[in-house]
């Protein structure tokens, strides 16, 4: 039994989102955006994007929150 792709094959990770990813506020013109290292991010249409993820936010400051959450901590 072959199964169809799955939801996330479709997903574009260089795509900004249409929404705030922390507060979830519409986004306007002024939105800020920012690549943080993911290793689980896989763009099948651009492999330079691989193992990069957009972040995208309503303000300077919402996109310091994810960047800083988003950021691996090292020991």
């Amino acid at each position: 039994m072959r199964l169809g792709r799955k939801w996330w094959s479709h997903r574009r990770s260089a795509l900004p989102a249409s929404r705030c990813q922390l507060c979830s506020v519409e986004l306007r013109d002024d939105a800020c955006c920012a690549l943080v290292a993911d290793p689980g991010v896989v763009d099948r249409d651009d492999p330079s994007l691989n193992g990069r993820r957009l972040l995208t936010a309503c303000s300077p400051q919402h996109l310091a929150e994810l960047t800083a959450a988003a950021t691996p901590r090292t020991r």
